[in-house]
């Protein structure tokens, strides 16, 4: 940096040449400086970047989650770019919602119009919630109705994600879920389905899209269920 001091991160492996190490983060030329280090707390073992913007300010960043917000913001800027070639009525924009895992942290990115959810010992609870106009409305009648995006790739200038982290523990069942499945179904629907015994997960999940389209869901689905 103009500091003086490091401002790329490189994955070296022994026995490897220094240059051919891959830049896993890198600063800019006017931060203060970067540092990397491996968090061996039992349980919460991970690799993190405290980016330090200047002597009081710094952003902390997981590499595994970061690489999955970059990835978003290159997808939206790509989106972005190739709107500007089209038409108004041609233009779109796309929710979406990532996962990574460093050990056992589990980092949620997400934009838009998806779910994430964690079913653990018989509690199921929300992880990531959907960035939609549900919360502006207070009427739950009908709420497919208000699951319109209020955040998209390639939608508005700027991207807005939502990360969350969670510590994964065994027997957990990770959801995700398009608007698709879950704008018209009730939550103690979704745990009623996914907690049978007998069926798979891919059974369980093609239950819930038919219960969807029973309610005259007609947009895309997709569930994506992960056990631990």
């Amino acid at each position: 940096t103009a500091s003086g001091y490091p401002r790329t991160v490189r994955l070296w492996r022994r026995g490897t040449a220094y240059a051919d190490a891959p830049v896993v983060f890198e600063g800019d030329v006017d931060d203060v400086g970067v540092v990397a280090w491996r968090d061996r707390s039992p349980g919460y073992e991970r690799d993190l970047v405290v980016r330090h913007l200047d002597f009081f300010h710094s952003h902390k960043y997981l590499i595994e989650g970061n690489a999955l917000i970059n990835a978003f913001h290159y997808s939206h800027e790509e989106l972005k770019r190739q709107n500007a070639q089209l038409d108004l009525g041609r233009r779109g924009a796309v929710s979406a919602l990532g996962v990574c895992m460093a050990e056992n942290v589990a980092t949620f990115v997400g934009t838009g119009n998806c779910l994430a959810m964690v079913l653990r010992r018989g509690y199921l609870r929300p992880i990531l919630a959907p960035d939609n106009g549900g919360p502006l409305s207070q009427d739950d009648f009908a709420p497919h109705f208000h699951s319109y995006p209020l955040s998209a790739m390639g939608l508005f200038e700027d991207l807005h994600v939502q990360v969350r982290e969670l510590r994964v523990v065994r027997d957990d069942l990770v959801l995700l879920f398009t608007d698709g499945v879950y704008a018209r179904l009730r939550e103690e629907e979704i745990k009623s389905i996914i907690e049978k015994k007998g069926t798979g997960l891919k059974e369980r999940a093609q239950e819930l899209f038919e219960l969807a389209n029973s309610r005259g869901n007609t947009d895309n689905q997709t569930a994506l269920l992960l056990q631990f």
